[in-house]
């Protein structure tokens, strides 16, 4: 079994577990940064809608 894998054509070590499945490691690497990036702009979104709250007194429709 191979310890690495291949992401885009290159050779990349140590990115598949050394169990007898193997799974590849880089989705959940790329999921992590995704779903911390849309919490982010989650945030964002309540902020806006909170700071036009105190402004203005109504809530956005």
């Amino acid at each position: 079994m191979e310890a690495g894998c291949e992401i885009f054509g290159i050779p990349v070590p140590g990115e598949r577990s050394l169990t007898d499945w193997g799974p590849a490691f880089y989705p959940i690497k790329f999921m992590m940064p995704l779903g911390s990036l849309l919490l982010l702009l989650q945030g964002i979104v309540w902020f806006i809608r909170d700071l036009h709250m105190a402004f203005t007194g109504k809530e956005m429709s």
